[in-house]
């Protein structure tokens, strides 16, 4: 049996309700990004000083690379 997937793809756009917006936890995505793509880690920093920690961080990130 041949299986055929004739799926047509358009592509639209789906934009919130602006109250949706108003009410994320970032409603200006787009200059948030901008923000992270200028200081990634000053952006982190920022994000996580909003949270309860038991002890604070000596480093914003710490990663090695595989």
């Amino acid at each position: 049996m041949e299986e055929t997937f004739a799926v047509k793809l358009e592509k639209k756009r789906y934009l919130p309700d602006p109250r949706c917006r108003a009410a994320a936890r970032v409603p200006d995505y787009p200059r948030a990004y901008r923000e992270f793509m200028r200081d990634a880690e000053g952006f982190w920093d920022r994000v996580a000083r909003e949270l309860v920690w038991f002890k604070p961080w000596d480093r914003v990130r710490e990663w090695n690379y595989p």
